[in-house]
């Protein structure tokens, strides 16, 4: 359950807090406090002398102590905000407690339920609370009297999304690491990284773990941070040592999420429409060299331009680092003991490929190969009736299917995820795999089968060769062009696997897309030392076709390791002349490291990205 609180304060009522969430809970406040994870806490006095403990972390709470029964305070308001998950159903009534006082009551859930469940959809509870100090007796108690006065003048409820908030500049962590040299520049998969640094870090700090709320401890660098690159940051904060809590957020160019498995799909579904090919196979590519080498000079090329207000644009970037951080958090809690919670962000990851190319979205749901599906309640995934806590059957809601039904609620609402949907995922991935096979004979995905292993299913066969530990660093690169090929082909499958899959006719071919300009460049591209002149946009038209190039080639020498409009003035240390110098290798030419316009180097570049015939 999270709690947020805006306090006016005259004396000391901030401490009531606690007793007014048991108030709001059908259980005494020593049982909360029992189910609630015990952690250090800031201390306020209660009116009375008692010391009372509770800690408020951007919403959650972590643990109150005991409090005697209130004698006295004096007058304060105070605005206090309670989202709930939708599995809790509110009922709001007069009853009499101990105090004559307005009462929410909510049907009594477990221990693992006053936690907010990764992906879990909220409703917010806002009430206006006045309490004040009157002398006179006002029920029949043999003390002295204390009127409480909850007056719920406001009763708003809304839907809350998963975090996401700004951070113009992070802090310096104790516990910082670049992502590139603690895996020794690329020489180590990130499997090996989180089990061997990471994840022991992680785990020494686990003691401390909820002394310090989440959003705070961020800002107070006491986390566990993974820099990627200047403007992307993983951050890992109070993980205990067991599969359940912490956060894991992603950071890029000052937003920061700390985004549900829904929300991440959400987001994932923005990024696979994209009408950008090459961002999208450049996605994929990033994320196979961040898992297979911790490489991630990638990134910085993503497109990262989504604007929430106009709907406008794509996070790109932002996802690639947001699945990072919640992959690692996966991978922890596998370290810890609940295991294909990382398989399963990654195999749905990779299946966005193929629904992204998709006219109609179509999925399998509960087995079914359908465009349809019903809005996630407790049960119905299952096709079991989903009840409110008088026992009442809740209607369920069909709906068009999404990317973020690949998130279901358990059958008792005490877990949520994406692995819940595996049968699903599995069969989808099976069907693109058999297709891919027999009838497109996909000469890549053969490629990646001699890699990562065959199978009936190679999106599972590509996450498991990650999620199992036996990534061969020294073929990601390999790996990564021929995944980031495979999947732009099932995206442009997409539509004929779909009347493949229902038995219908294939859809009339889509009108071939109008001629563009070829590419061009005004000077010379290359080594500084041999005149080039390197203007920026030049620069990025080559590094743009050398990409498209390795691509299509299945040559990782060919990549120039990133699109940013620069070379490095010393030759040895520039990737997009070590590219060039690669190319002109391959095609027989003079390895100048220069492409100049008109020149043959340029002309067979044209060819190989498939701009021109040579």
């Amino acid at each position: 359950m999270r709690f947020e609180s805006i306090c006016r304060v005259a004396s000391n009522g901030i401490a009531f807090l606690a007793q007014i969430l048991s108030l709001l809970l059908p259980i005494s406040v020593d049982k909360l406090a029992g189910m609630l994870p015990s952690c250090g806490c800031l201390l306020y006095n209660q009116a009375g002398g008692t010391q009372q403990n509770i800690v408020l972390e951007r919403g959650m709470l972590t643990a109150v102590s005991s409090i005697e029964p209130l004698n006295q305070c004096n007058k304060f308001s105070f605005i206090a905000c309670y989202p709930f998950a939708d599995t809790l159903p509110i009922n709001t009534h007069l009853a009499q407690n101990w105090y004559p006082v307005a009462r929410a009551e909510l049907s009594q859930p477990p221990a693992s339920e006053l936690r907010r469940p990764r992906g879990s959809a909220e409703k917010l509870l806002t009430f206006f609370v006045n309490m004040f100090e009157d002398k006179k007796p006002f029920w029949l108690m043999d003390h002295k009297a204390l009127i409480l006065v909850m007056l719920f003048t406001a009763v708003l409820i809304a839907s809350v999304p998963a975090d996401d908030f700004t951070l113009a500049k992070l802090p310096s962590f104790a516990h910082n690491f670049d992502l590139t040299n603690a895996s020794d520049s690329g020489k180590n998969t990130f499997y090996k990284f989180i089990h061997e640094i990471l994840a022991p870090q992680m785990e020494s700090l686990a003691p401390s773990a909820g002394k310090v709320p989440n959003q705070q401890a961020l800002e107070q660098g006491l986390g566990v941070a993974v820099r990627l690159d200047d403007n992307n940051y993983n951050i890992h904060e109070n993980f205990p040592k067991s599969a359940q809590g912490g956060r894991s957020y992603g950071w890029t160019s000052g937003q920061v999420g700390d985004w549900s498995d829904k929300m991440y799909l959400d987001n994932l579904a923005l990024v696979v429409a994209e009408k950008d090919k090459d961002d999208l196979k450049n996605f994929y590519q990033t994320i196979i060299q961040l898992l297979g080498a911790c490489d991630a000079h990638e990134l910085a090329a993503l497109t990262n331009n989504y604007d929430s207000k106009t709907n406008t644009g794509v996070p790109t970037q932002r996802v690639a680092t947001n699945f990072l951080a919640i992959y690692t958090a996966e991978e922890y809690r596998a370290i810890q003991g609940t295991k294909n919670w990382d398989d399963a962000i990654l195999e749905v990851t990779l299946l966005g490929a193929f629904h992204g190319g998709q006219t109609t979205f179509t999925k399998f749901y509960r087995g079914k190969f359908t465009t349809r599906s019903n809005v996630q309640e407790t049960g119905n995934y299952y096709g079991l009736p989903s009840k409110d806590r008088n026992g009442k059957v809740i209607p369920t809601v069909a709906k068009d299917a999404t990317m973020d039904d690949y998130w279901q609620i358990s059958k008792t609402s005490t877990r949520s995820g994406i692995h819940l949907t595996a049968g699903d995922y599995g069969k989808m991935g099976t069907t693109i795999t058999k297709y891919e096979s027999t009838k497109a004979h996909n000469q890549t995905l053969s490629l990646i089968q001699s890699i990562v292993g065959s199978g009936p299913n190679v999106i599972q066969s590509i996450s498991r060769y990650f999620t199992d530990g036996r990534a061969d660093p020294s073929k990601t690169n390999t790996l990564a062009v021929a995944v980031a090929q495979f999947l732009d082909q099932v995206n442009t499958d997409a539509n004929v696997i779909t009347a493949w899959e229902k038995g219908a006719p294939p859809p009339p071919p889509q009108p071939s897309p109008p001629s563009v300009a070829l590419s061009k460049i005004n000077g010379s591209v290359g080594q500084w030392e041999k005149g080039a002149v390197n203007t920026p946009a030049d620069v990025s038209t080559v590094q743009r076709l050398l990409r498209t190039a390795a691509q299509k080639l299945n040559d990782p020498s060919l990549d120039p390791k990133g699109i940013d409009g620069k070379i490095a003035h010393v030759a040895a240390k520039s990737h997009t002349v070590s590219a060039i110098q690669a190319f002109q290798t391959r095609s027989a030419l003079e390895v100048t490291g220069l492409i100049e316009p008109a020149h043959e180097t340029w002309t067979k570049l044209l060819a190989a990205a498939g701009e021109t015939t040579p």
